[in-house]
């Protein structure tokens, strides 16, 4: 297993940018009425300003969603679940099974539950880019890119991101941590204003998480972060950490293979498997390194990834198009460019989030 092949991130460009003081606005009526592509879940929208440092500036429609307490006698208030990812939005936590993954129905026993789609994200103004953009370039499977294949990386990302914001505008300039818990915020002013936020986040949530309490400290009642994303480090320590996490789960998960009769790829190298699966389809690269920590879950764990890189190999693509719909990564029928915007926001967050000038706001 070529353990540099399972993460690859490289963004090209980063704005300086430091948000003022959010004003608060007064609530906002919302229209809730069943969402068109969640079942048993209510959406609306909520207009929030795309520079929250420019309450008067282009707004964006937040999309939003609630399902209800169970038992309306033992419900204590609104509960607003922060998706993580970054890429995950309504549909891949009130979507089918997610419910019971997310926690959802746990938090249903005393709480309304409401989530949302991030800025960028699902019908929150999704980011955009021309899919000719999108990098086609990766680093070699055995080792360290030279110099050649560095600046071959490099420009095919600066591309990506002059198609961003070409097609999406000033959106991608705001994509960072501190501007999704500016809208954590007007989702609380608007939903419960008279009471302190309720909520939880989990893996990238929890960044936007620690933003909403570094901001608005005094607005917090109870916040769950689960699975902690450490935003206060730079880039290099954020993907080094990430490289060797996504290392050890693939240990782990080659480890259990063997022991495991059950495991598609019993018997077999996982290694040179997952290498095979990757050459025939490479976005198998990101759903492995995504799905790894699930661990021996049935449906999104290591016996889904073991099944996936089976039929990837051999030829078929049911498994693999069921976890890229899991993992909210780009289908085959979506618009090209929302596909391609995928790539784009999730560089753009990293960016905003751990790019030069965010070390700079955190000094």
């Amino acid at each position: 297993m070529r353990r540099r092949t399972l993460v690859a991130l490289l963004l090209a460009a980063c704005a300086n940018h430091r948000p003022a003081p959010i004003p608060p606005l007064a609530p906002a009526p919302l229209n809730w009425a069943p969402c068109a592509d969640v079942p048993r879940t209510q959406c609306a929208t909520l207009a929030v300003p795309v520079d929250p440092a420019r309450p008067d500036g282009a707004t964006l429609k937040l999309r939003i969603a609630r399902v209800p307490a169970v038992d309306p006698s033992r419900n204590k208030g609104v509960l607003i679940f922060i998706p993580g990812g970054p890429g995950v939005g309504i549909k891949g936590t009130f979507g089918g099974e997610n419910r019971t993954g997310q926690h959802v129905e746990d938090f249903r026993r005393e709480y309304d539950v409401v989530t949302f789609d991030p800025r960028g994200i699902g019908q929150s103004n999704p980011i955009r880019c021309a899919p000719a953009a999108v990098p086609s370039a990766a680093p070699p499977a055995g080792g360290t890119p030279s110099a050649e294949e560095f600046k071959a990386i490099g420009d095919v990302n600066a591309a990506l991101f002059k198609s961003c914001i070409a097609e999406t505008g000033e959106l991608m300039a705001h994509l960072s941590a501190i501007d999704t818990a500016a809208d954590v915020e007007r989702i609380r002013q608007a939903l419960t204003p008279n009471t302190g936020l309720v909520a939880y986040g989990g893996s990238y949530g929890t960044a936007y998480g620690q933003a909403y309490i570094e901001r608005y400290p005094d607005r917090v009642k109870a916040l769950v972060l689960d699975a902690v994303v450490d935003h206060s480090v730079d880039l290099p320590a954020f993907v080094s950490r990430n490289v060797l996490a996504a290392s050890d789960a693939f240990d782990r998960f080659t480890q259990w293979c063997k022991r495991d009769a059950g495991c598609a790829l019993h018997g077999q190298n996982v290694g040179s498997v997952f290498d095979a699966a990757v050459a025939k389809a490479p976005v198998t690269r990101t759903l492995v390194s995504q799905l790894l920590a699930a661990g021996p879950d049935p449906n999104v764990g290591w016996p889904a990834i073991a099944t996936m890189l089976a039929e990837v190999n051999g030829g078929k693509g049911g498994a693999l198009k069921a976890m890229t719909e899991t993992a909210s990564l780009a289908s085959s029928s979506e618009d090209p460019h929302a596909r391609a915007g995928k790539n784009g926001l999730f560089a753009g967050v990293l960016c905003a989030d751990y790019g030069p000038q965010a070390i700079t706001m955190r000094s």
